[in-house]
């Protein structure tokens, strides 16, 4: 899981500075790019915390 977590990271970076980089001065940047960077944040973080609820619910 921590592996697929750092990679879904390091592919939110590296797209995020992909469009950042590559959009001329002035343009604005679609919704759906933001949604997308947005969803592969979410994935890296999200699958350790939900872990991290499921093991304290079943240690009591």
């Amino acid at each position: 899981m921590r592996a697929m977590s750092m990679l879904s990271l390091i592919t939110a970076i590296v797209f995020a500075a992909f469009v950042v980089f590559n959009y001329e001065n002035g343009e604005i940047i679609n919704k759906e790019i933001l949604w997308i960077i947005t969803i592969f944040l979410l994935t890296a973080f999200a699958p350790k915390a939900v872990q991290k609820f499921a093991e304290n619910k079943f240690k009591n």
